[in-house]
């Protein structure tokens, strides 16, 4: 009988202390998207379920495009229930039309896509 109860309490302490990661993961929502916005730099853009964390007044997370670290990152603002964010990427070697995984260095893990280069506006 103390045996059981003795699971029991240990089975419910074990799902307690998991509970608080898996309830704070970010989740991406849509593709992210790339677009060329002048000859050198490409804009990525993507939406995520809540706002990103923040560490000394610029948000935490690290993204690559293509191998290459994006600079600022920030968020642009709502789009329903989403956080939508964009940043900059160098463009060299990227091209229009082709797709490229862009690797998402969240708190709770990390998350790989391919993204489409759409052109400039």
């Amino acid at each position: 009988m103390f045996r059981k109860a003795l699971l029991a309490v240990a089975s419910l302490l074990a799902v307690a202390a998991v509970a608080p990661s898996i309830a704070s993961a970010t989740v991406l929502h849509g593709a992210p998207t790339l677009r060329v916005i002048d000859s050198g730099h490409v804009e990525l853009t993507f939406g995520v379920d809540k706002r990103l964390p923040k560490k000394s007044g610029k948000v935490a997370t690290k993204i690559t495009v293509n191998g290459k670290a994006v600079s600022g990152l920030a968020y642009h603002g709502p789009h329903g229930s989403d956080s939508t964010y964009t940043a900059r990427v160098s463009s060299g070697g990227l091209q229009v039309g082709s797709k490229y995984p862009v690797v998402f260095h969240f708190h709770s893990g990390t998350v790989t896509l391919q993204a489409k280069v759409h052109p400039q506006r």
